[in-house]
């Protein structure tokens, strides 16, 4: 039992971009030993990342509408700063 006599979830997985960890019914996508080429510490590796809904749904839309779409998002972000 959890707190307050509540049934303790049972967690899983912690989603790689927000970090909030997920139930089985909450994992909404993931990626399986996907090779990583890390450019900053100039190395090669694997990894496997989960998502939740939101953030799945969120890499969706960041990757339609390519650059163009990215720059108009950075200049609205700014602006609302």
């Amino acid at each position: 039992m959890g707190v307050g006599g509540m049934i303790e979830e049972v967690y899983v997985s912690v989603c790689s971009v927000c970090g909030h960890p997920l139930t089985q019914e909450m994992l909404a996508g993931e990626t399986r030993k996907t090779d990583l080429i890390n450019y900053v510490d100039r190395c090669i590796g694997s990894i496997t990342l989960v998502f939740c809904a939101e953030c799945l749904e969120k890499i969706g839309q960041y990757s339609n509408g390519g650059v163009a779409e990215a720059v108009k998002r950075l200049k609205q972000d700014r602006e609302m700063d």
